[in-house]
């Protein structure tokens, strides 16, 4: 038996199926630019293909337009409400964490301290309830009245340790304040969930070094911080005092 080439001439090409790798093609033997012989037949294109290939088109030249005053200003409007939604929810956990410490509580030792995304996940209802189910706390901690109390009685709040040089200057600066009630003072080194309530702190307000100093369930820092705050004037206006009592440093002990 003899075969016939492609290059001849004499050869008649004939129609043929191929079902290799599932798919059916259909093609001419022999002819050139084919593969294993033959043309493949171009696939059907499907209409949704295309209007998802329009869309993404026309939402990338949409996304290319330049973007006018109003849209810029609704999108940083958006920006500043979610930034303070964000803090106005860690404001509202500090605030609990310091009236569940001014009414005794306290974390076991065993306590599993919760990572800063799901301290950030929770709702301050949550929140609450995470700080009422401790051991020995009084299940009533968070009813009545108690956001008001704690906003009054400490809304300056210092976490501190009584050894620590800085936590004494930052003390030190608050004190040339007249502020009433004076400033809550958490001593963390007197404590013995120390490690802990410096965990939470951390997830709360991003540090876990003391001193930690809350105006009004709001950290602003440390040391350095409040001494930046009190040079510039601006200590005296976030604490809403009119002026700062004067201290006479050169006066005898």
């Amino acid at each position: 038996m003899s075969f016939r080439s492609s290059s001849d001439r004499s050869f008649s090409p004939t129609l043929f199926d191929s079902h290799e790798y599932g798919a059916t093609h259909h093609g001419r033997v022999g002819e050139p630019g084919s593969a294993g012989g033959y043309e493949r037949e171009a696939a059907p294109i499907e209409e949704d293909d295309v209007m998802a290939k329009d869309d993404l088109f026309f939402q990338r030249a949409e996304d290319t337009k330049p973007r006018t005053q109003a849209q810029i200003e609704e999108d940083e409007e958006a920006a500043r409400n979610e930034l303070e939604r964000v803090a106005e929810g860690k404001r509202d956990k500090l605030r609990a964490l310091v009236w569940w410490i001014v009414r005794g509580g306290g974390f076991p030792d065993d306590y599993r301290t919760p990572s800063a995304g799901t301290m950030a996940k929770m709702s301050e209802t949550e929140w609450e309830s995470m700080l009422a189910d401790v051991e020995g706390t009084d299940e009533n901690l968070f009813l009545g009245e108690w956001k008001d109390e704690v906003n009054f009685g400490q809304r300056v709040t210092v976490f501190s340790k009584s050894f620590c040089p800085f936590s004494q200057r930052a003390k030190d600066i608050l004190d040339t304040y007249p502020i009433y009630p004076d400033p809550f003072v958490i001593e963390l080194d007197q404590r013995d969930d120390m490690s802990t309530i410096q965990d939470i702190l951390l997830g709360l307000t991003g540090r876990r070094t003391v001193p930690n100093v809350l105006i009004r369930f709001e950290s602003i820092g440390g040391a350095d911080e409040t001494q930046l705050l009190h040079s510039e004037g601006v200590l005296q206006r976030r604490l809403s005092i009119s002026e700062p009592k004067f201290i006479d440093w050169n006066r005898d002990p």
